[in-house]
């Protein structure tokens, strides 16, 4: 909760399942102890049990294998997915078009979307997919700060 007495908004399932079959990457938010062994906090979200739309838990396999202190994972507001920003693609022959949009149909779909010329809801669905494939913020979560920016993760 905030000094404004609101309440922070959480991401929800809705906003994660797009990205869940293609190994979303998160950061925990907590620091973690000499038991736990995470890369900059950094694990890839492998299961989920969903309990409702705040009451979620992930699991990355290999991680979950060390718990001990918790054998259900991490609740959702425990972690922030990692994605690149949508902003990263109005160019469209820059590096992370040519990287990420294979498939020349995609191509102005992206390049509409990025530079609001288009609409989210009249994206081709094949396209969608292709954004939550390559972890793009088409949703706009890395400034409603429920998601962090690939680019800006220290390495």
């Amino acid at each position: 909760m905030d000094i404004n007495n609101k309440t922070m908004e959480q991401i929800t399932i809705k906003e994660l399942a797009p990205y869940l079959p293609y190994g979303l990457k998160c950061q925990y938010l907590h620091k973690t102890s000499d038991v736990f062994k995470i890369d900059n906090n950094v694990f890839t979200m492998d299961v989920l049990d969903c309990d409702s739309t705040y009451k979620v838990w992930t699991y990355d396999k290999d991680f979950c294998k060390q718990l001990v202190w918790d054998s259900k994972g991490f609740r959702l507001r425990d972690f922030k997915p990692l994605l690149k920003p949508l902003s990263d693609y109005k160019d469209i022959n820059g590096e992370a078009m040519r990287k990420d949009v294979i498939n020349a149909v995609d191509f102005l779909p992206v390049y509409e979307l990025a530079n609001g010329m288009r609409k989210l809801e009249t994206m081709p669905y094949g396209t969608i997919q292709l954004m939550a494939q390559n972890h793009i913020d088409f949703q706009d979560l890395i400034s409603r700060g429920l998601a962090i920016n690939l680019n800006e993760l220290k390495q």
